[in-house]
């Protein structure tokens, strides 16, 4: 039979290893919230990473849409100077030629050239005015879908990071409520250990 001190040894003994049981599942919780907090912080390093790329595209897409609007109309606006040297050179090489020949039908000949020259220059502004329209339109329509991805995007990881974040709230009440059980544990323990050793005394 074992008399009261070799009970209190034991007893002594078993909260050891009962207390060293408990500092070793802290220290894993607490490596558990560290990894928490990596993964966290690698989240938004990526989100930041994500959201520079996602701005350099749409600089990027911005240059070479102003790129391309400025070609087509330096290419429009030569192309429009050429017809009208050429249309100007007909015009002015014919009216030379009528001139010569009769002053009325040179009269009557540089007021149809005048009002052939108006209509082609309407017709002109309604291609360039057709062709910046649907530049416009292209343009806002890439617009918006980038948008739309980008906010996509930042739905999918807020929801992620909420996900995170929930689960860190959790582990750290768990932890909490584990840390309580374990001191009041180690409260009843000590006052036994204490009171056993005042009756010994």
């Amino acid at each position: 039979m074992m008399t009261p001190e070799q009970r209190l040894d034991r007893l002594e003994r078993i909260m050891k290893l009962v207390v060293r049981a408990g500092l070793r599942e802290r220290k894993e919780t607490r490596e558990k919230i560290n990894a928490l907090i990596d993964a966290q912080l690698r989240t938004e390093e990526a989100m930041t990473r994500s959201s520079q790329k996602r701005d350099e595209a749409l600089t990027r897409l911005a240059r070479s849409q102003e790129d391309r609007i400025e070609k087509q109309a330096r290419s429009l606006n030569e192309a429009m100077a050429e017809q009208s040297r050429s249309l100007n050179e007909a015009i002015e090489k014919q009216a030379r030629a009528q001139s010569e020949a009769m002053a009325e039908q040179s009269r009557s000949l540089n007021e149809a050239i005048e009002k052939q020259a108006r209509s082609h220059n309407e017709v002109m502004a309604e291609q360039a005015r057709s062709l910046n329209e649907a530049i416009e339109k292209q343009a806002r329509a890439q617009s918006e879908a980038m948008a739309e991805q980008s906010r996509s995007l930042n739905e999918a990881m807020a929801g992620q990071s909420r996900s995170l974040n929930e689960a860190m709230e959790k582990l750290a009440q768990s932890q909490a409520r584990t840390d309580e059980k374990l001191n009041a544990f180690i409260g009843i323990v000590e006052r036994i250990i204490n009171e056993r050793r005042n009756g010994n005394s």
